[in-house]
Protein backbone atom coordinates (compact mmCIF):
# COMPACT_ATOMS: atom_id res chain seq x y z
CA UNK A 1 0.00 0.00 0.00
CA UNK A 2 0.94 3.91 -0.73
CA UNK A 3 1.20 6.58 1.82
CA UNK A 4 -2.59 7.96 0.85
CA UNK A 5 -3.85 4.82 0.60
CA UNK A 6 -2.82 4.05 4.34
CA UNK A 7 -4.18 7.35 4.55
CA UNK A 8 -7.26 6.91 3.29
CA UNK A 9 -7.07 3.77 5.41
CA UNK A 10 -7.06 5.85 8.64
CA UNK A 11 -9.89 8.03 7.97
CA UNK A 12 -12.26 5.57 6.74
CA UNK A 13 -11.36 3.48 10.03
CA UNK A 14 -11.66 6.62 12.30
CA UNK A 15 -15.23 7.52 10.69
CA UNK A 16 -16.67 3.87 11.87
CA UNK A 17 -15.15 4.13 15.35
CA UNK A 18 -14.90 7.74 16.42
CA UNK A 19 -18.02 8.19 18.69
CA UNK A 20 -16.55 5.45 20.96
CA UNK A 21 -13.24 6.65 20.85
CA UNK A 22 -14.02 9.50 21.89
CA UNK A 23 -16.40 8.59 24.52
CA UNK A 24 -12.89 6.51 25.69
CA UNK A 25 -10.92 9.71 25.25
CA UNK A 26 -13.14 11.81 26.66
CA UNK A 27 -13.65 9.62 30.36
CA UNK A 28 -9.57 9.47 30.13
CA UNK A 29 -9.23 13.41 30.44
CA UNK A 30 -12.06 12.83 33.08
CA UNK A 31 -9.99 10.81 35.41
CA UNK A 32 -6.77 12.50 34.52
CA UNK A 33 -8.21 15.80 35.97
CA UNK A 34 -9.33 14.04 38.94
CA UNK A 35 -6.35 12.35 39.82
CA UNK A 36 -4.34 15.93 39.01
CA UNK A 37 -6.68 17.62 41.34
CA UNK A 38 -6.50 15.00 44.52
CA UNK A 39 -2.86 15.56 44.10
CA UNK A 40 -2.87 18.96 44.35
CA UNK A 41 -5.20 18.42 47.67
CA UNK A 42 -2.88 16.51 49.03
CA UNK A 43 0.23 17.32 51.70
CA UNK A 44 2.80 16.34 49.08
CA UNK A 45 0.83 18.32 46.51
CA UNK A 46 1.19 20.85 48.53
CA UNK A 47 4.69 20.95 48.85
CA UNK A 48 5.31 20.45 45.35
CA UNK A 49 3.52 22.94 44.28
CA UNK A 50 4.72 25.56 46.77
CA UNK A 51 8.40 24.54 45.85
CA UNK A 52 8.05 25.90 42.30
CA UNK A 53 6.20 28.72 43.82
CA UNK A 54 8.88 29.91 46.04
CA UNK A 55 11.46 28.92 43.13
CA UNK A 56 10.22 31.72 40.80
CA UNK A 57 9.74 34.14 43.85
CA UNK A 58 13.37 33.58 44.26
CA UNK A 59 14.22 33.42 40.62
CA UNK A 60 12.38 37.03 40.35
CA UNK A 61 14.27 38.29 43.18
CA UNK A 62 17.42 37.32 42.11
CA UNK A 63 16.64 39.12 38.50
CA UNK A 64 15.67 42.10 40.34
CA UNK A 65 18.94 42.54 42.21
CA UNK A 66 20.82 41.97 39.51
CA UNK A 67 19.13 44.62 37.68
CA UNK A 68 19.78 46.79 40.61
CA UNK A 69 23.26 46.12 40.46
CA UNK A 70 22.98 44.98 44.12
CA UNK A 71 25.39 42.35 45.49
CA UNK A 72 23.84 40.04 47.03
CA UNK A 73 24.24 35.82 47.52
CA UNK A 74 21.30 35.18 50.28
CA UNK A 75 19.35 34.43 47.36
CA UNK A 76 21.78 31.47 46.15
CA UNK A 77 21.73 30.36 49.46
CA UNK A 78 17.97 30.41 50.41
CA UNK A 79 17.25 28.63 46.94
CA UNK A 80 19.84 26.00 47.80
CA UNK A 81 18.03 25.38 51.23
CA UNK A 82 14.69 25.71 50.17
CA UNK A 83 15.89 22.47 47.44
CA UNK A 84 16.95 20.73 50.15
CA UNK A 85 13.61 21.05 52.24
CA UNK A 86 11.69 20.23 49.34
CA UNK A 87 13.86 17.23 48.04
CA UNK A 88 11.70 14.31 49.51
CA UNK A 89 8.37 15.54 48.36
CA UNK A 90 9.74 16.55 44.81
CA UNK A 91 11.28 13.19 44.31
CA UNK A 92 8.46 11.35 45.44
CA UNK A 93 5.81 13.54 43.68
CA UNK A 94 8.04 13.26 40.61
CA UNK A 95 7.78 9.06 40.97
CA UNK A 96 4.39 9.29 41.18
CA UNK A 97 3.04 11.29 38.26
CA UNK A 98 5.79 9.46 36.34
CA UNK A 99 4.19 6.04 37.09
CA UNK A 100 1.05 7.74 36.89
CA UNK A 101 1.75 8.97 33.68
CA UNK A 102 2.89 5.56 32.01
CA UNK A 103 -0.32 3.68 32.91
CA UNK A 104 -2.38 6.37 32.06
CA UNK A 105 -0.68 6.29 28.49
CA UNK A 106 -0.06 2.59 28.52
CA UNK A 107 -3.72 1.89 28.94
CA UNK A 108 -4.56 4.33 26.47
CA UNK A 109 -2.52 3.13 23.69
CA UNK A 110 -3.62 -0.45 24.41
CA UNK A 111 -7.05 0.46 24.02
CA UNK A 112 -7.11 2.21 20.98
CA UNK A 113 -5.45 -0.31 18.93
CA UNK A 114 -7.79 -2.52 20.12
CA UNK A 115 -10.51 -0.69 18.80
CA UNK A 116 -8.70 0.69 15.34
CA UNK A 117 -8.45 -3.28 14.89
CA UNK A 118 -11.53 -4.02 15.70
CA UNK A 119 -12.51 -0.97 13.29
CA UNK A 120 -10.40 -2.28 10.53
CA UNK A 121 -12.54 -5.59 9.76
CA UNK A 122 -15.56 -3.99 10.63
CA UNK A 123 -17.94 -2.06 12.81
CA UNK A 124 -16.67 -1.16 16.93
CA UNK A 125 -18.54 -0.78 19.29
CA UNK A 126 -17.74 0.96 23.23
CA UNK A 127 -17.13 -2.86 24.20
CA UNK A 128 -14.09 -3.54 22.02
CA UNK A 129 -12.08 -0.68 23.73
CA UNK A 130 -10.22 -3.64 25.15
CA UNK A 131 -6.90 -3.34 27.49
CA UNK A 132 -5.58 -6.81 26.71
CA UNK A 133 -1.52 -6.71 26.89
CA UNK A 134 -1.22 -3.64 28.74
CA UNK A 135 1.60 -5.41 30.64
CA UNK A 136 3.37 -5.47 26.79
CA UNK A 137 3.21 -1.71 26.46
CA UNK A 138 3.87 -1.05 30.08
CA UNK A 139 6.73 -2.94 29.21
CA UNK A 140 7.52 -0.85 26.19
CA UNK A 141 7.38 2.76 27.49
CA UNK A 142 9.12 1.42 30.53
CA UNK A 143 12.03 0.08 27.96
CA UNK A 144 12.29 3.67 26.88
CA UNK A 145 12.33 4.98 30.07
CA UNK A 146 15.10 2.46 30.79
CA UNK A 147 17.20 3.74 27.45
CA UNK A 148 16.77 6.99 27.94
CA UNK A 149 18.15 7.06 31.43
CA UNK A 150 21.42 4.74 30.57
CA UNK A 151 21.99 7.34 27.75
CA UNK A 152 21.85 10.42 29.76
CA UNK A 153 23.97 8.61 32.80
CA UNK A 154 26.66 7.66 30.47
CA UNK A 155 26.56 10.46 29.00
CA UNK A 156 27.03 12.57 32.24
CA UNK A 157 29.39 9.90 33.41
CA UNK A 158 31.77 10.81 30.77
CA UNK A 159 31.29 14.32 30.77
CA UNK A 160 32.58 14.49 34.75
CA UNK A 161 35.13 12.43 33.86
CA UNK A 162 36.50 14.50 30.51
CA UNK A 163 35.98 17.15 33.14
CA UNK A 164 38.63 16.71 35.04
CA UNK A 165 41.20 16.66 32.54
CA UNK A 166 40.58 19.52 30.71
CA UNK A 167 36.92 22.19 30.21
CA UNK A 168 38.03 22.41 27.10
CA UNK A 169 37.59 19.11 26.26
CA UNK A 170 34.39 18.39 28.11
CA UNK A 171 32.77 21.27 26.59
CA UNK A 172 33.43 19.87 23.12
CA UNK A 173 32.33 16.28 24.26
CA UNK A 174 29.18 18.11 25.41
CA UNK A 175 28.62 20.21 22.31
CA UNK A 176 29.15 16.62 19.62
CA UNK A 177 27.33 14.43 22.07
CA UNK A 178 24.05 16.26 22.21
CA UNK A 179 23.98 16.93 18.04
CA UNK A 180 25.08 13.07 18.64
CA UNK A 181 21.70 12.42 20.71
CA UNK A 182 19.79 15.03 18.72
CA UNK A 183 20.54 12.85 15.44
CA UNK A 184 19.93 9.40 16.49
CA UNK A 185 16.49 10.48 17.94
CA UNK A 186 15.52 12.01 15.07
CA UNK A 187 16.70 8.47 13.12
CA UNK A 188 14.59 6.42 15.90
CA UNK A 189 11.60 7.84 15.77
CA UNK A 190 9.04 5.90 13.97
CA UNK A 191 10.39 3.03 15.83
CA UNK A 192 10.06 4.25 19.41
CA UNK A 193 6.54 5.57 18.15
CA UNK A 194 5.38 2.51 16.26
CA UNK A 195 7.31 -0.32 18.35
CA UNK A 196 4.80 -0.47 20.91
CA UNK A 197 2.11 -1.49 18.44
CA UNK A 198 4.21 -4.09 17.22
CA UNK A 199 4.67 -5.65 20.27
CA UNK A 200 0.92 -5.47 21.02
CA UNK A 201 0.37 -7.03 17.69
CA UNK A 202 2.89 -10.01 18.54
CA UNK A 203 1.50 -11.49 21.53
CA UNK A 204 2.60 -15.00 20.86
CA UNK A 205 6.30 -13.89 21.59
CA UNK A 206 7.72 -13.20 24.53
CA UNK A 207 8.20 -9.37 25.68
CA UNK A 208 12.22 -9.41 25.14
CA UNK A 209 11.46 -11.41 21.43
CA UNK A 210 9.19 -8.77 20.41
CA UNK A 211 10.91 -6.11 21.65
CA UNK A 212 14.11 -7.34 19.45
CA UNK A 213 11.88 -8.14 16.23
CA UNK A 214 10.30 -4.49 16.21
CA UNK A 215 14.01 -3.20 15.55
CA UNK A 216 13.87 -5.71 12.51
CA UNK A 217 10.23 -4.39 11.82
CA UNK A 218 11.54 -0.78 11.90
CA UNK A 219 14.70 -1.28 9.96
CA UNK A 220 12.56 -2.92 7.37
CA UNK A 221 9.66 -0.25 6.72
CA UNK A 222 11.91 2.67 7.94
CA UNK A 223 10.13 4.65 4.53
CA UNK A 224 6.97 3.67 5.02
CA UNK A 225 6.59 4.41 8.92
CA UNK A 226 8.46 7.55 8.16
CA UNK A 227 5.26 8.51 6.22
CA UNK A 228 2.65 8.23 9.42
CA UNK A 229 5.45 10.45 11.04
CA UNK A 230 5.29 13.09 9.06
CA UNK A 231 1.70 12.88 8.79
CA UNK A 232 1.43 12.91 12.96
CA UNK A 233 4.31 15.77 12.44
CA UNK A 234 1.79 18.31 10.73
CA UNK A 235 -1.02 17.08 12.15
CA UNK A 236 0.80 18.26 15.68
CA UNK A 237 1.94 21.24 14.15
CA UNK A 238 -1.89 22.17 13.22
CA UNK A 239 -2.57 21.83 16.82
CA UNK A 240 0.08 24.40 17.78
CA UNK A 241 -0.78 26.84 15.28
CA UNK A 242 -4.52 27.01 16.65
CA UNK A 243 -3.08 26.67 20.36
CA UNK A 244 -1.13 30.08 19.18
CA UNK A 245 -4.28 31.75 17.71
CA UNK A 246 -5.97 30.57 21.06
CA UNK A 247 -5.97 28.61 23.82
CA UNK A 248 -9.80 27.48 24.41
CA UNK A 249 -9.81 26.54 20.41
CA UNK A 250 -6.19 24.84 20.11
CA UNK A 251 -7.41 22.87 22.96
CA UNK A 252 -10.70 21.61 21.35
CA UNK A 253 -8.23 20.75 18.35
CA UNK A 254 -5.80 19.05 20.41
CA UNK A 255 -8.88 17.28 22.09
CA UNK A 256 -10.20 16.25 18.49
CA UNK A 257 -7.11 15.56 16.60
CA UNK A 258 -5.05 13.42 18.93
CA UNK A 259 -7.14 9.76 18.73
CA UNK A 260 -6.71 10.56 15.14
CA UNK A 261 -3.28 11.20 15.47
CA UNK A 262 -2.69 8.13 17.48
CA UNK A 263 -4.81 5.79 15.07
CA UNK A 264 -2.00 7.01 11.89
CA UNK A 265 0.87 5.05 13.23
CA UNK A 266 -1.53 2.17 14.70
CA UNK A 267 -3.01 1.79 11.18
CA UNK A 268 0.46 1.88 9.52
CA UNK A 269 1.61 -0.65 11.86
CA UNK A 270 -0.97 -3.18 11.56
CA UNK A 271 -0.87 -3.29 7.68
CA UNK A 272 2.51 -3.37 7.88
CA UNK A 273 2.20 -6.45 9.76
CA UNK A 274 -0.72 -7.96 7.85
CA UNK A 275 1.70 -7.20 4.42
CA UNK A 276 4.72 -8.94 5.59
CA UNK A 277 2.42 -12.05 6.87
CA UNK A 278 1.11 -12.16 3.86
CA UNK A 279 4.29 -12.40 1.98
CA UNK A 280 6.13 -15.16 4.16
CA UNK A 281 2.58 -16.89 3.88
CA UNK A 282 3.25 -16.76 0.03
CA UNK A 283 7.07 -17.74 0.36
CA UNK A 284 5.82 -20.77 2.30
CA UNK A 285 3.64 -21.69 -0.44
CA UNK A 286 5.55 -21.58 -3.17
CA UNK A 287 8.13 -22.88 -0.93
CA UNK A 288 6.02 -26.04 -0.31
CA UNK A 289 4.89 -26.46 -3.86
CA UNK A 290 8.58 -26.76 -5.19
CA UNK A 291 9.43 -29.38 -2.16
CA UNK A 292 6.49 -31.57 -3.40
CA UNK A 293 7.12 -31.37 -6.73
CA UNK A 294 10.73 -32.71 -6.10
CA UNK A 295 9.47 -35.21 -4.00
CA UNK A 296 7.14 -36.38 -6.88
CA UNK A 297 10.28 -36.29 -9.30
CA UNK A 298 12.38 -37.89 -6.83
CA UNK A 299 10.10 -40.55 -5.77
CA UNK A 300 8.76 -40.95 -9.66
CA UNK A 301 12.75 -41.30 -10.58
CA UNK A 302 13.25 -43.92 -7.72
CA UNK A 303 10.80 -46.36 -8.94
CA UNK A 304 11.70 -46.61 -11.97
CA UNK A 305 15.30 -47.39 -10.85
CA UNK A 306 14.05 -49.74 -8.69
CA UNK A 307 11.69 -51.65 -11.36
CA UNK A 308 14.60 -51.57 -13.91
CA UNK A 309 17.15 -52.81 -10.88
CA UNK A 310 14.27 -55.82 -10.07
CA UNK A 311 14.64 -57.04 -13.60
CA UNK A 312 18.32 -57.03 -14.17
CA UNK A 313 19.03 -58.52 -10.70
CA UNK A 314 20.57 -61.98 -10.65
CA UNK A 315 21.43 -62.15 -6.64
CA UNK A 316 18.46 -64.06 -5.92
CA UNK A 317 19.92 -67.28 -7.93
CA UNK A 318 22.82 -69.12 -6.45
CA UNK A 319 25.58 -68.88 -8.85
CA UNK A 320 27.70 -71.84 -6.93
CA UNK A 321 25.69 -74.59 -9.02
CA UNK A 322 27.13 -73.34 -12.32
CA UNK A 323 30.59 -73.23 -13.37
CA UNK A 324 31.26 -71.24 -16.62
CA UNK A 325 34.62 -70.94 -16.41
CA UNK A 326 34.42 -73.36 -20.05
CA UNK A 327 32.58 -71.08 -21.62
CA UNK A 328 34.41 -67.75 -20.22
CA UNK A 329 37.62 -69.42 -22.10
CA UNK A 330 36.23 -70.26 -25.27
CA UNK A 331 34.50 -66.80 -25.13
CA UNK A 332 37.08 -64.11 -24.48
CA UNK A 333 38.99 -64.87 -27.87
CA UNK A 334 35.64 -63.67 -29.98
CA UNK A 335 35.04 -61.21 -27.64
CA UNK A 336 35.98 -57.94 -29.64
CA UNK A 337 36.11 -59.58 -33.06
CA UNK A 338 34.14 -57.86 -35.69
CA UNK A 339 32.90 -60.52 -37.70
CA UNK A 340 32.24 -63.16 -34.51
CA UNK A 341 28.53 -64.82 -34.90
CA UNK A 342 27.91 -67.16 -32.07
CA UNK A 343 27.62 -70.84 -32.52
CA UNK A 344 24.52 -73.11 -30.79
CA UNK A 345 28.03 -75.33 -30.24
CA UNK A 346 29.46 -72.54 -28.23
CA UNK A 347 27.17 -71.82 -26.46
CA UNK A 348 25.67 -72.84 -23.25
CA UNK A 349 23.00 -75.58 -22.64
CA UNK A 350 19.60 -73.98 -23.02
CA UNK A 351 19.95 -71.20 -25.06
CA UNK A 352 18.99 -72.39 -28.27
CA UNK A 353 15.69 -73.86 -26.99
CA UNK A 354 14.38 -74.12 -31.09
CA UNK A 355 17.23 -76.17 -31.58
CA UNK A 356 17.10 -79.31 -33.57
CA UNK A 357 19.37 -81.08 -31.38
CA UNK A 358 17.22 -81.16 -28.41
CA UNK A 359 13.24 -82.70 -28.28
CA UNK A 360 10.47 -80.64 -27.26
CA UNK A 361 10.32 -82.23 -23.98
CA UNK A 362 13.95 -81.07 -23.24
CA UNK A 363 13.13 -77.70 -24.65
CA UNK A 364 10.50 -77.04 -22.24
CA UNK A 365 12.89 -78.70 -19.22
CA UNK A 366 15.80 -76.10 -20.28
CA UNK A 367 13.50 -73.28 -20.81
CA UNK A 368 12.88 -73.17 -16.80
CA UNK A 369 17.29 -72.96 -16.16
CA UNK A 370 19.46 -70.17 -16.40
CA UNK A 371 20.63 -69.07 -19.87
CA UNK A 372 24.06 -67.55 -20.99
CA UNK A 373 25.04 -64.45 -22.34
CA UNK A 374 26.51 -65.84 -26.28
CA UNK A 375 28.68 -63.10 -25.76
CA UNK A 376 30.46 -62.36 -22.64
CA UNK A 377 28.80 -65.58 -20.87
CA UNK A 378 27.16 -64.34 -18.34
CA UNK A 379 24.35 -66.33 -16.62
CA UNK A 380 21.04 -64.39 -17.17
CA UNK A 381 17.29 -64.92 -16.53
CA UNK A 382 14.51 -66.36 -19.19
CA UNK A 383 12.89 -63.52 -21.33
CA UNK A 384 15.80 -60.81 -20.69
CA UNK A 385 16.41 -58.95 -23.25
CA UNK A 386 19.71 -57.21 -22.57
CA UNK A 387 22.63 -58.52 -20.83
CA UNK A 388 23.36 -57.20 -17.62
CA UNK A 389 27.02 -56.96 -18.09
CA UNK A 390 28.17 -56.03 -21.36
CA UNK A 391 24.39 -54.96 -22.85
CA UNK A 392 23.99 -57.06 -26.04
CA UNK A 393 20.61 -57.43 -26.97
CA UNK A 394 19.51 -61.25 -26.58
CA UNK A 395 16.28 -61.03 -28.23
Amino acid sequence: MTWSERLKLTINTFKSIALPLYLWYLLFLILFSSLVYIFYLLPLGKDFIQYFNYLDQYQFSAFTQASEAIPSSSSNILESDLFLEYLPAFIFSFTLLLIFGLLETSLIFTGTFHLTNKGLKGKAFFRDFRFTGVSRMIGWHSFLLFLFLLTISIGIFLIAVLSIFSENLSLAFIVIYLVCLVLFSIFIIPWIVAGGFYVLAHRDLSLGKALVNSWGFFRRNMRDLWGAVIAMFLLNITIVIFQEMSQSIGGMISFLATPFSTMIIIIWTITLINEEQKLALLDSEIGTARTWEEEVLLNSTSETNESYNSEHDNSAYDDSAFDDSLYHSNMEEHTFAPDYKPRAEDSPPGYYHSSPRYSEKENMESSTELNFCPTCGTKIRLNVVYCAKCGVKLR
